[in-house]
């Protein structure tokens, strides 16, 4: 693909028929989420998040929404991580992958187990 380049009358250059390398490099993430509910709060910048979850209940898909079109986004199982409470819990590990393959972003999500369903209604839970 070859690039137009046209010098305008007020001597601007318009350039037109280019890819954006800058966002084709982009692999940030505009939401996780949890069972189908978007984490709230959620900050690209910010790579792990700890979700509640209720311990007999199972762990939920978890996903993202790339920042840009063509990015790809690719979730695997995590492990069992023992928290500062001495409890266990699972993770799911999110990785954005940019349009052009050039930058990746990790994002963790851990499932700590809890007594109560706070999930929201969206993720099967009642809210409370």
């Amino acid at each position: 693909m070859a690039a137009r380049v046209a010098v305008n009358a007020d001597g601007s250059v318009t350039v037109t028929n280019f890819s954006d390398a800058t966002q084709a490099s982009v692999a940030d993430a505009d939401a996780v989420t949890v069972g189908g509910a978007v984490i709230d709060g959620f900050d690209p910048n910010v790579s792990t998040y700890v979700v509640d979850w209720p311990k007999d209940a199972r762990i939920p898909a978890v996903s993202a929404v790339p920042a840009q079109s063509g990015a790809r986004v690719k979730v695997a199982d995590g492990s069992s991580v023992l928290s500062s409470t001495n409890s266990r819990f699972a993770t799911r590990t999110i990785t954005v992958t940019s349009a052009n393959g050039s930058v990746t972003r990790t994002y963790t999500v851990g499932f700590q187990p809890t007594d109560r369903d706070g999930r929201p209604a969206a993720a099967g839970g009642n809210g409370h």
